[in-house]
């Protein structure tokens, strides 16, 4: 009999295993990063209710970036820990916040769960691309497309849903399918050791720092500044999320033109008048961005290999953005959060200085 029960639940188990093996690896790693999306975007937007300050709202994201430099060992089962992050979001976004006791607590919650969830990011995050890119028909085009869209869908949720309990649950649901991937085998749960931390590249990291920067406060500025609410900030996220792949019809333009039109898209976006025309221009500034992360990659000819290069952007950028994420909230802290954009074009500027003259390019290198 305990044979036979044995037997059953193999058998089972192989079915399940039949069953997950059939979804599309790029419609698991979409759905793992729409859920991380609604996250990171629904925190942002609460702690931006909770407090005004703009240094708090910065040292947010710079929080979920920590993990990324402390050098851990690649697990897979490592992305437990966004889930556990996800559920303690949802009980935070419970609690009521009547006094300032209750709204001390869930902002140390809040920052507690972007640090786990950053930690997940940072343990399991190789570890599960490499067992999704070793699914049949997979590739690393399909998951980025996925990933994309991912992006795209989160941010759409977290506008459509609110209040924050409304959106941190999908988030929890939309991380759960990939966790199929973490019973695969025991070996593959073993970990890994970490890589070498990829060479810190200036322009990357400035372009991290400026970009980092802007996204910070960017829930802050649209509720203190704008007057907005959690619609307008998600649909400015998902303009730009829309933007990022329409990039490859970009004209050949120099770099500095680049980084220069951002400055007037990102000035109009405050000043016009018709709140869906500065949300549409949220499209062209993703567009903008995305072409000038590949121009950096073009720009590192010393390495040889695409992945290694985006590896260096990547690390580079996550060090820029934990520094200018923080600085700006600093800054901002002292001068005002109205100095927010005039500091970000200042920024965008010595970007568009730095690359003056340098020959466009927009082709990736393989």
């Amino acid at each position: 009999m305990q044979q036979q029960n044995r037997s059953d639940s193999e058998l089972g188990a192989l079915h399940l295993s039949s069953w997950q093996e059939r979804i599309p690896a790029s419609i698991l790693w979409g759905s793992s990063q729409a859920g991380n999306t609604i996250l990171l975007a629904s925190s942002g937007w609460m702690v931006s209710g909770l407090s005004g300050s703009p240094l708090l709202n910065g040292m947010l994201p710079a929080f979920g970036i920590i993990p990324l430099f402390l050098g851990l060992k690649q697990n897979r089962n490592g992305y437990f820990f966004q889930i556990i992050s996800a559920t303690l979001l949802i009980g935070l976004a419970w609690l009521p916040i009547e006094s300032g006791p209750s709204k001390s607590i869930v902002l140390v919650g809040t920052f507690a769960a972007l640090l786990l969830h950053g930690t997940g990011k940072a343990l399991s995050s190789r570890s599960l691309k490499k067992d999704l890119l070793d699914r049949p028909g997979s590739s690393s085009e399909k998951l980025r497309v996925g990933q994309d869209l991912g992006f795209f869908i989160g941010n759409l949720i977290t506008a459509m849903l609110f209040p924050a309990i409304r959106q941190f649950l999908p988030g929890l649901l939309l991380l759960l399918p990939i966790t199929s991937s973490l019973n695969k085998n025991t070996q593959g749960s073993q970990p890994i050791p970490a890589q070498e931390r990829p060479p810190l590249h200036g322009l990357c990291c400035l372009q991290g720092l400026v970009i980092g920067s802007l996204f910070a406060l960017l829930a802050l500025w649209v509720r203190e500044i704008d007057g907005g609410k959690c619609f307008d900030f998600a649909m400015v996220l998902a303009a730009y999320r829309l933007g990022r792949p329409l990039m490859i019809w970009m004209p050949n333009i120099a770099a500095s033109t680049r980084y220069g039109l951002l400055i007037p898209l990102l000035i109009f976006s405050q000043i016009s008048p018709v709140s869906w025309l500065s949300v549409a221009l949220f499209i062209p500034i993703g567009a903008l961005i995305s072409s000038s992360e590949l121009m950096l990659i073009n720009g590192l000819t010393k390495v040889k290999e695409s992945a290694n290069r985006w590896r260096i952007l990547e690390s580079s950028s996550a060090i820029g953005g934990f520094i200018g994420s923080i600085g700006l909230g600093l800054l901002c802290q002292i001068l005002g959060l109205a100095w927010a954009l005039p500091l970000v074009c200042v920024g965008l500027l010595s970007l568009a200085l730095l690359h003056w003259r340098q020959p466009p390019t927009l082709q990736a290198t393989a």
